[in-house]
């Protein structure tokens, strides 16, 4: 499962092919779970079905989609399909599933945006650093930084303090994803947050990484300084880029 939403995920993107043949849903549910149970290099398999039955496949993949005693795994490559195959026109039909009762639909429409590009959606996007599922946050987050989506980047700060982020006080792996965005768009803004962060929280784990962030946004760095020393000097370091 994992293995061919990471495939269906680079491979959205691409342009669909001329419709020819129609298809009922019966077929194309059986043509999807054989995907699905031969794990069927889902490039070839998207080609062949756009090639074959084009937008003829988007009345079953609905129905599908759409049936709640359906499996969650064939509605997920469903909703997939659906982005495949009619790219924009299917904005509605994601913002609607990324708000859906199952994480996994969620988290489908999240990744099916990204895939599509879809920045008009970061609404949706963004809404999602918020939802109940933590595997579904993190991949707003990784979508947020896949689009590039600076304008999105102080959710992310937010995101630091959310307490869905925590367990026991012990930092969640979402913290991992958003240092990473915060370094690949090179988000100095965020430095005050992260030292934040850093002064707050005592976990040592967590405290290392935001230190290895703050010396990639910054260019600087306190070796063989104390947590507590380091703390100080971030906070001035920090002010006096705010001041000068």
């Amino acid at each position: 499962m994992k293995a061919l939403g990471i495939v269906l995920f680079l491979f959205l993107s691409q342009n669909s092919f001329a419709a020819s043949q129609p298809v009922t849903t019966e077929k194309m549910k059986t043509i999807l779970q054989t995907a699905l149970k031969d794990r069927k290099p889902i490039s070839d398999f998207w080609k062949e079905v756009s090639q074959t039955y084009g937008v003829n496949a988007l009345p079953p993949l609905f129905t599908m989609l759409k049936n709640e005693k359906e499996a969650d795994e064939l509605r997920w490559v469903s909703l997939f399909g659906v982005a495949r195959i009619a790219g924009k026109r299917s904005y509605k039909t994601l913002a609607e599933y990324s708000t859906h009762k199952s994480w996994l639909l969620r988290d489908a429409s999240l990744r099916a945006m990204a895939a599509l590009n879809a920045v008009e959606l970061r609404n949706y996007i963004e809404s999602a650093l918020n939802d109940k599922a933590l595997v579904v946050r993190t991949t707003a987050v990784d979508v947020i930084g896949h689009l590039k989506l600076k304008a999105s980047l102080p959710k992310l700060e937010a995101a630091l303090k959310n307490p869905l982020n925590y367990k026991n006080e012990k930092p969640l792996w979402i913290h991992d994803h958003i240092f990473s965005v915060f370094k690949e768009l090179e988000y100095k803004e965020a430095s005050s947050a992260l030292v934040e962060l850093l002064e707050t929280r005592k976990d040592p784990t967590l405290r290392k990484k935001v230190v290895m962030t703050l010396e990639s946004l910054t260019g600087k760095s306190f070796p063989d300084k104390s947590i507590d020393e380091q703390v100080f000097l971030w906070k001035r370091s920090t002010l006096e880029d705010k001041v000068f």
